[in-house]
């Protein structure tokens, strides 16, 4: 049997080390609850977190990997950059309720302190490509409606910004700390003959 593997979605995790006094920065930052009654969670109060100059060496290695994700994933030769930037803080008993994030074009989040007992990332399959349900006696790439990614300390995950995820509810005593941001374009968009040429 030959597979076609058609149409994944690209998902990239990297491992990148912060530094002690970037670690005491993101200790100190302020937190609001924002959209409480879909979301669920705690957001910091400055939402371009990776501006501050505390975090430089951090956004740079973020973009290095932003990066080298539109050339090896993408093909992709248009700049792109982070728009906004936020700290989320999961307390025991909250979750992050199913969402995506719009105006947006990769988006990713950073772990900054997390445990082996949080809660992973979850993903949901945009495809719904079989409208059944059955008892399958394996989960695979293939039949799963959703897929867990573990929240390990100073990994950063990139995905599509239109893809649906959320995080399940954090039953562990410590706090789940993650940075999320989200990405735009700089250049020409479109293509020879598809007539939606877009300068941005």
């Amino acid at each position: 049997m030959k597979n076609l593997n058609l149409f994944p979605i690209p998902i990239s995790v990297f491992n990148l080390k912060m530094s002690s006094d970037e670690k005491k920065y993101l200790n100190e930052i302020d937190y609001k609850t924002t959209n409480s009654d879909y979301l669920d969670a705690e957001n910091s109060t400055d939402v371009f977190l990776l501006e501050k100059e505390e975090l430089k060496e951090l956004k740079e290695k973020i973009i290095e990997c932003i990066n080298k994700y539109k050339k090896i994933m993408l093909s992709c030769n248009l700049d792109i950059y982070i728009t906004n930037s936020w700290a989320n803080r999961l307390k025991q008993g909250k979750k992050h309720s199913l969402h995506m994030h719009q105006n947006s074009f990769i988006s990713g989040v950073y772990y900054v302190e997390s445990n082996i007992n949080h809660p992973g990332i979850r993903f949901e399959n945009p495809s719904k490509t079989f409208p059944l349900t059955w008892n399958r006696e394996k989960f695979n790439l293939y039949n799963s409606e959703s897929y867990v990614y573990p929240a390990e300390t100073e990994t950063l995950i990139l995905f599509p910004s239109g893809l649906w995820h959320s995080v399940d509810v954090n039953y562990f005593f410590k706090d789940r700390i993650s940075i999320s941001f989200n990405t735009f374009v700089k250049g020409k968009l479109g293509h020879e003959g598809y007539l939606c040429d877009l300068n941005l």
